[in-house]
């Protein structure tokens, strides 16, 4: 063993079997093993990975959008650690229930007058998996059914600031001309 961070870490089993302890992400990479009997010498070489446990993943809305009768839904499952190697998948909680592993969007359409449907964004690696708790688009949809229209976060963020630049660049060309006019020097019609 030539690297002492895996003394207390790595064994052997009566099998030849190499048994590693304690992983951390930090020990993910590639390694090399050589192994000497009394009749030969090995080498092999190994790529590790290391997994972590998933946390409930987190869902947020994307966008709504409400016209016509149907209520257009786009949520967004994420996870804040897990590493690389994440499947994310929707399961709807109703009529047919299956799991579509879809990516970590959702993007779907409900009738206003069918919105019984609920969600869960379920993601995966290869050593857990676990799931957000339920999402109710018929309560986002319902509570848009008041004004139709259009309510999507990103467009409002943008339109607001272009409002606001407008506003600015106003102010700003008033003050200047102001400013023109009060610091010419006034004249005198006998001249």
């Amino acid at each position: 063993m030539t690297d002492p961070k895996w003394k207390k870490r790595l064994n052997f089993t009566q099998s030849n079997s190499l048994h590693l302890s304690n992983l951390t992400m930090a020990d993910t990479g590639s390694y090399s093993a050589h192994m000497t009997t009394e009749t030969s010498v090995t080498l092999s070489s190994y790529t590790l990975r290391v997994f972590e446990r998933l946390p409930r993943p987190r869902v947020t809305v994307d966008s709504i959008i409400y016209e016509k009768g149907t209520c257009n839904a786009t949520f967004r499952c994420s996870v804040e650690e897990g590493g690389e190697n994440i499947i994310y998948g929707w399961t709807p909680v109703g009529p047919g229930t299956v799991v579509s592993w879809v990516g970590s969007f959702l993007s779907d359409s409900w009738s206003l007058s069918d919105l019984d449907w609920t969600y869960t964004c379920t993601v995966r690696n290869p050593v857990s998996n676990s799931s957000s708790t339920l999402i109710l688009p018929g309560q986002l949809c319902a509570g848009s059914k008041a004004t139709e229209g259009t309510y999507c976060p990103v467009k409002w963020i943008f339109l607001g600031k272009g409002l606001l630049l407008l506003v600015f660049l106003g102010v700003l060309g008033t003050w200047h001309i102001q400013t023109q006019v009060l610091s010419k020097p006034l004249r005198s019609n006998s001249d």
